[in-house]
């Protein structure tokens, strides 16, 4: 194995959510740093391989790839000829869960989309959940409306104990009425 293709394994091994070729960080949601499953296993992100598809250099020939781990020959005209790497997408997802990182920007996610339900980030709203179709508020607006939310909540939980126990006491009391009259003995 050279020493550049061994410099690259063991990059990617100490962070396998980035890219051997360039390095960078992969992510998921299309674009050009999605990851990308070669036929001989290995994976690299869709730039990298649009980056290394060398043109025919005849009329006759085709497109021609070779992965820069092992060097293996693929014909395609397109990264999109290989699939996406589902398990490193899957990865990115956990990662993502851990971080508060968006999985298609890899900015933090602080904003809250009401209409989806789910955190986003700024570039998010240009693309998944633009403002003219979705609801969305910062952190602080979301903060503010769970405390409100919360404090309705124990109200409502306050009203509906105190409504318990006025019908706990009218039976208590119906009880002990029934009681004197000899109906529980």
């Amino acid at each position: 194995m050279s020493q550049i293709k061994k410099k690259n394994v063991e990059e990617t091994r100490a962070d396998p959510l980035r890219c051997p070729g360039c390095k960078q960080r992969y992510r998921y949601g299309g674009g050009i740093r999605q990851p990308r499953a070669l036929g001989c296993g290995h994976t690299l992100c869709e730039l990298c391989i649009i980056d290394k598809i060398k043109e025919p250099k005849s009329p006759g020939n085709k497109p021609e790839f070779h992965c820069p781990s092992c060097g293996k020959e693929f014909i395609v005209r397109d990264a999109s000829q290989f699939p996406v790497s589902w398990l490193l997408v899957d990865l990115l997802q956990l990662a993502a869960a851990d971080t508060g990182s968006c999985l298609m920007h890899g900015r933090p996610r602080n904003l809250h989309c009401i209409s989806c339900t789910t955190w986003i980030c700024q570039g998010c709203t240009k693309v998944n959940h633009p403002i003219d179709r979705c609801n969305v508020q910062s952190i602080e607006e979301a903060r503010s409306g769970l405390r409100t939310q919360q404090k309705w909540d124990l109200e409502q939980v306050e009203e509906t104990w105190g409504d318990l126990l006025q019908q706990l006491q009218v039976r208590n009391n119906n009880f002990g009425i029934f009681s004197l009259l000899g109906f529980f003995h």
